[in-house]
């Protein structure tokens, strides 16, 4: 296994150097493999994921990035985040359409009916009550 920040950060500055006789002020150009843009769509993705499937929040993820030498501003992160869903409208309004057309769409991502089990646990409980048993030895879990 190995571990790493959310962002990882290249910083690539250019060489000044002044021309002692005629006083003219050159800068060296950006390496080519720098890109043009200042984050990757890797970077963008990583940002989307931590704040909409980990829940972080926008002043926590620019927290983390600063403690390990990358700072992100909360509005640098909101534009990158903006460019990722931007690219999602496209598949989202079809789909919209399509939900639409639908009678019924529903969801539920519990994995056990807690109502069955609080049921299952209030008789368990009474069973050992008429037994005399202050708890039940039941599992109880839910």
């Amino acid at each position: 296994m190995d571990g790493h920040a959310f962002l990882s950060a290249i910083r690539s500055e250019g060489e000044t150097r002044h021309g002692a006789a005629c006083g003219h002020v050159g800068t060296a150009t950006r390496p080519v493999d720098a890109g043009t843009e200042q984050s990757s769509p890797r970077a963008r993705a990583v940002l989307a994921v931590g704040r909409s499937s980990v829940g972080l929040p926008w002043s926590r993820l620019a927290g983390d990035h600063a403690m390990v030498g990358v700072p992100v501003p909360e509005a640098t992160q909101w534009e990158q985040i903006e460019r990722v869903a931007d690219g999602g409208s496209v598949v989202l309004q079809p789909l919209e359409c399509l939900a639409a057309q639908g009678e019924l769409i529903s969801q539920d991502d519990t994995t056990v009916r807690r109502l069955a089990l609080m049921a299952e646990h209030h008789h368990a409980q009474a069973h050992a009550e008429t037994q005399g048993i202050a708890r039940s030895k039941d599992r109880t879990g839910m």
